[in-house]
C-alpha cells in the first residue's frame, strides 16, 4: 500500500512540472502508474518509484518519455450522446444560421479525432435540413503529434463506428 501512496505522490509532484493538472488524473490514475510501474522494469530499476524520481533528475531526457507515459487517450464517437443530440436538436441550428459570420469551433485535446469527427457528422446533418446556413470550420488539435496524425487520417476499424447511426455513418463517409 505504501508503494501506491508514493506513485500518487509521484504523481502528484511530476504532473504540473509537464503542464498537467493532477484533478484531471484522479480517473485514470490506475492507468498512468501500471504504465510507470513497467517503465520501472523496463529500466530496471531497484527502489520502485523513488528510484525513478533519481532516474529523471539524472536523465533529464527522461521527462519526454514521462510525458508519453502520462498521456490519456479516451475517445469515442458521439461519447455522451444525450449531449450530441442536444447540440444537434438544439443549439447548433440556431448557430449556423445564416449571417455574416462563419462558424468556428476548436476540438482542444482531439485524440484521435472522434469528437471533431462527430461534430462535422452533426453539424452536416443540420445543413442537411432545409434553410440557409452558415460556413463552418473546425479545428482540431492534441498535443500528442503521432495522436493528431492518426487524427488527420480520418481512418477508424469498423468497431470505432459501431456507436454511429446509418444516417451518421452516411454523413461520415461522404
Amino acid at each position: 500500500m505504501r508503494s501506491r501512496r508514493e506513485e500518487i505522490e509521484f504523481l502528484k509532484w511530476a504532473l504540473p512540472r509537464m503542464g498537467y493538472l493532477w484533478s484531471g488524473y484522479r480517473k485514470p490514475r490506475g492507468q498512468v502508474i501500471k504504465r510507470l510501474r513497467h517503465r520501472i522494469e523496463e529500466l530496471e530499476l531497484q527502489g520502485g518509484i523513488r528510484a525513478y524520481r533519481r532516474y529523471l533528475e539524472d536523465h533529464p531526457e527522461e521527462w519526454e518519455h514521462l510525458d508519453q507515459l502520462c498521456n490519456i487517450t479516451i475517445s469515442k464517437f458521439f461519447r455522451d450522446r444525450k449531449m450530441w443530440d442536444f447540440l444537434k436538436d438544439e443549439l447548433l441550428p440556431k448557430m449556423l444560421q445564416a449571417n455574416n459570420e462563419p462558424f468556428k469551433a476548436w476540438s482542444a485535446g482531439c485524440c484521435n479525432g472522434e469528437e471533431p469527427y462527430s461534430l462535422a457528422i452533426v453539424i452536416r446533418l443540420v445543413k442537411a435540413r432545409p434553410g440557409r446556413w452558415k460556413e463552418y470550420t473546425i479545428l482540431a488539435s492534441d498535443r500528442n503529434r503521432n495522436l493528431l496524425k492518426r487524427a488527420e487520417a480520418g481512418s477508424y476499424p469498423p468497431e470505432a463506428l459501431k456507436e454511429l447511426t446509418n444516417e451518421e455513418r452516411t454523413f461520415f463517409l461522404t
